[in-house]
């Protein structure tokens, strides 16, 4: 693990990271989230394909900065090696710590929201300090293919490939973190449960403490309309068995 030397403060605290594969109701989860009493950006990141994204424009940026050293853009499924990341966080550690503050000025709660996350969770980890945790939202893999193949005319396949890659990663990224697992789909379709078992998990985890009123402004953030892609077809066997394993994690019956 690299050592970031002189380590700067970071002014917001503590930290939640909703880390999800792009299309997989990421924007959503980080809103309702925000709801509930935790800062977004100020730099928020405007486009027609999402009502709200809820992602730091200047943390955007520099994720891909951190991708390209390690040779990988965001629709690329190879692995990123550990060691580019760890050599990322000696060279440019500082500059993350002060894009989060010009993103995240308040001395508050923040939710972190970028699918990039997903991939670059080993350099995040070392930067960060606790208390951090972290909500997983996925999404269903063939719906996921198919809003990246009406967005980015994807090869549904692709799709699947890359939906594979980032969650793979992302499992292994958040090991030994605090976390909650949340499928995109149960979110929307019970926003209530959600919200309220988000307070539950945040309260508990002394990450923030959300009160009724913004427990109920949160399930009201959360739209049925908000899914627009279906998840009928076949997947792939080793994207089933992925499917499989997170539906243990999260609780699906």
């Amino acid at each position: 693990m690299a050592e970031l030397p002189d380590r700067a403060e970071l002014t917001a605290s503590p930290w939640v990271l909703v880390v999800g594969m792009h299309r997989s109701g990421t924007s959503a989860i980080a809103g309702a989230l925000a709801k509930l009493g935790l800062q977004l950006p100020v730099d928020l990141i405007q486009g027609s394909d999402n009502p709200a994204h809820n992602e730091s424009y200047a943390m955007m940026e520099f994720n891909d900065v951190v991708l390209h050293h390690a040779g990988r853009g965001w629709a690329d499924s190879r692995p990123v090696a550990t060691e580019r990341l760890d050599d990322a966080v000696v060279e440019f550690g500082e500059q993350g710590i002060d894009a989060l503050n010009t993103a995240f000025p308040l001395a508050t709660p923040a939710v972190f929201k970028d699918p990039r996350l997903c991939l670059l969770l080993p350099f995040w980890r070392q930067i960060l300090p606790h208390p951090v945790g972290a909500v997983f939202v996925w999404r269903s893999p063939m719906a996921v293919a198919r809003s990246l193949a009406a967005r980015d005319r994807f090869q549904i396949a692709e799709g699947l490939h890359l939906w594979k890659h980032y969650v793979s990663s992302a499992l292994s990224g958040l090991d030994g973190m605090t976390m909650t697992f949340v499928r995109y789909e149960d979110a929307i379709a019970d926003p209530g449960g959600f919200s309220a078992r988000a307070a539950t998990w945040l309260r508990a985890e002394e990450l923030c403490s959300p009160d009724q009123d913004q427990i109920a402004e949160s399930a009201g953030y959360l739209r049925h309309d908000l899914s627009h892609q279906t998840d009928d077809g076949e997947l792939p066997g080793s994207v089933s068995e992925l499917v499989r394993e997170l539906e243990m994690r999260t609780g699906v019956v």
